[in-house]
């Protein structure tokens, strides 16, 4: 879940450059006053770099700034209007109160610096400004660079299902772990996760940047939500890395509404490229639909990454230690791991070799994930590691699991967010059936995509349309939208033990013992186990509920209850097969069984293009229907 921020921001200061007044007007004009008139006159007020600085967006309304906070602002009307903005800002800065100078200066240094350069006052002989935090800081931790963090998805929690970005602030600290996390976030303690997600979606969680060290983010998320993580070193120079914190500054324990597809973390956090690099208006570059991987590529895009480093989590270590392992071997470290075996003893009974050094990696892995999850307290956790640490160490020196861990396709270079496909189709296959078929989806990866750069066996799907044209009487036909379409394939192993889980709602058409198609509203759910098995790939098994409503239905709603059968199959990379098998007893009025089934093959043809084959079929008491088609998708 997102941290509270971080009161203090202690490890943000910057240096200052001189501060002090400039010349002041002819004829003994106030200084502030001659200095609004310039900015007048030169515009300032509609240059993009102030909007930058007041994250200020252009609207069909005029325009608004996405901070919601009123601290934030001088102006009462700032927020829509960047140019009171601004001279309420010169006012503050350059006005004849010596403490509320001191004051705005300290606590807006980016607006500061700017308008010192754009209104070319001479420096010469200025005053310091006396912001000893600031300079402090900037002392002990001297920022030199900045990195670019994705954790990747984790489709189990609402917060986390699309990724996550930060930025972390490379210090003069060799370890990476030491260095300073920069997170933007939602402030909530809610633990109801569709709560949490309505919440968020419709925006009444206020968001609010923090500062942390990276190891407790690489603790949170590499370990504890058992997310991988992908680091990007930028290419910002220490000045644009300083011009970057000095807008950071002004954000303390300043909040905007955070809404979980456009003002999210990931989008925020690009105002901060645009503060540290003047043109490179990111946050431009997005509408209605902002997900953390495409920020990812418009930061590539934009000439600032510089590489890719793989930091593979402890659950993907746990899991691949298990693959070199058969399954006695597992057995065996699980139970050094969960103190039913004392690791000593087994390293006797079983002798030195390199696959019982294996066991008790694994064992040592397991205890420290078990852990980081609160499953065990710090006395069981002392003494079991240290023993298992005792017996590894006789065997020689501990192997490199992160070399041998192979490393998964970077996430920029898995296909596009968004989808359209066409298809052309035939339905019970007659002649009357044929159709042809457009389809639009803003978001995300369903389960027979391709999987390079995504996790396997995630589907995330939001407002999938279908429009739907038969040819023999030219009839256009709105044939379905899921609103929200998640489904959780996750797989059960000797040391993990998730659930499997899916939920889907919104405008389905069907057959109906009462109408040959009705368009229906849909809810259904499901829970259940899988596995991943060598021959058939992940099967799953889930016990499912729906909730159907509209004029097709006696009674105008049904309930039904069921279960389903599915399995999903790669062929080598270019080729995915996915089954399934799902019969649901639908009431109470007019009780009957529909049974649903089909099969459906992916061909990749490239990373962001790929063709389909569906065969689909419902059976209903005295009556089969079916459908077949093909489809071409494109992913941009």
């Amino acid at each position: 879940m997102p941290r509270l921020v971080s009161p203090l921001f202690l490890l943000l200061g910057i240096l200052l450059s001189p501060l002090g007044q400039g010349a002041a007007g002819a004829g003994g004009e106030p200084e502030a006053e001659f200095l609004v008139r310039r900015a007048a006159a030169d515009r300032l007020g509609e240059d993009p770099y102030w909007h930058t600085l007041l994250h200020f967006k252009r609207s069909l309304a005029g325009g608004r700034s996405l901070v919601d906070d009123p601290k934030f602002f001088l102006a009462p009307e700032g927020n829509r209007n960047p140019q009171a903005e601004l001279e309420a800002t010169i006012r503050a800065l350059f006005g004849e109160d010596e403490a509320r100078r001191q004051e705005a200066r300290c606590r807006f240094p980016a607006r500061y610096v700017w308008l010192r350069e754009r209104l070319g006052l001479d420096t010469e002989g200025m005053p310091e400004a006396g912001c000893e935090a600031f300079e402090k800081t900037m002392e002990r931790i001297r920022p030199r660079a900045a990195t670019l963090v994705f954790p990747t998805s984790y489709v189990n929690s609402p917060a986390s299902m699309f990724g996550h970005t930060l930025i972390r602030i490379e210090t003069f600290y060799e370890s990476k772990l030491l260095s300073q996390a920069v997170n933007y976030s939602a402030v909530t303690d809610e633990t109801n996760g569709f709560l949490f997600a309505f919440k968020g979606i419709f925006g009444f969680y206020e968001g609010y940047f923090s500062i942390l060290p990276y190891y407790d983010k690489v603790e949170e998320y590499n370990d504890i939500d058992q997310r991988d993580i992908w680091e990007y070193p930028l290419s910002l120079t220490e000045e644009e890395v300083l011009r970057m914190l000095r807008h950071l500054w002004e954000l303390q324990n300043i909040y905007s509404h955070y809404y979980f597809f456009d003002e999210n973390c990931s989008y925020t956090l690009l105002f901060l490229f645009d503060a540290a690099r003047p043109n490179l208006h990111l946050t431009d570059r997005f509408g209605w639909w902002v997900m953390p991987i495409d920020t990812i590529r418009a930061v590539r895009e934009a000439g600032l990454i510089e590489g890719a480093v793989y930091r593979p989590s402890k659950a993907t270590r746990i899991r691949h230690l298990m693959n070199l392992l058969d399954p006695n071997g597992v057995e065996r470290a699980l139970a050094i791991a969960e103190g039913r075996s004392d690791p000593q003893q087994a390293l006797e009974e079983s002798g030195s070799s390199a696959s019982e050094a294996r066991v008790l990696d694994l064992a040592a892995e397991c205890i420290q994930y078990r852990y980081a999850k609160q499953e065990l307290d710090k006395e069981a956790y002392t003494s079991r590691f240290l023993k298992t640490l005792t017996a590894r160490s006789r065997l020689g020196p501990a192997a490199e699991i992160e070399r041998e861990i192979p490393v998964p396709v970077e996430p920029t270079l898995g296909h596009r967010s968004n989808k359209v496909s066409v298809s052309c189709g035939v339905r019970n296959f007659e002649r009357a059936g044929v159709f042809q078929e457009l389809r639009y989806r803003p978001t995300y990866h369903d389960l027979l995509d391709p999987e390079e750069g995504y996790v396997d066996g995630a589907q995330i799907v939001f407002l999938d349309t279908t429009l739907r044209v038969y040819d023999e009487d030219g009839r256009v036909q709105f044939q379905g939208l899921d609103l929200v379409n998640i489904h959780s394939v996750a797989a059960r192993d000797a040391f993990f033990k998730p659930i499997s889980w899916k939920v889907n709602t919104g405008l389905v058409r069907e057959k109906t013992p009462q109408k040959e198609e009705a368009l229906l509203y849909g809810l259904s759910a499901g829970g259940g186990y899988s596995y991943r098995m060598p021959a058939s790939g992940l099967v799953s098994i889930l016990l499912d509920a729906d909730i159907r409503a509209g004029d097709g239905l006696e009674d105008r709603y049904s309930l039904g209850l069921g279960g389903s059968l599915e399995v999903l199959k790669g062929l080598g990379k270019l080729w995915k097969v996915r089954l399934y098998a799902r019969p649901i007893y639908c009431g109470p009025a007019g009780a009957y069984l529909k049974v649903e089934f089909g099969c459906a093959q992916r061909f990749r043809l490239g990373a962001n293009s790929a063709f389909q084959l569906e065969f689909s079929g419902m059976k209903i008491p005295g009556d089969l229907s079916s459908e077949f088609k093909g489809s071409w998708g494109l992913f941009f």
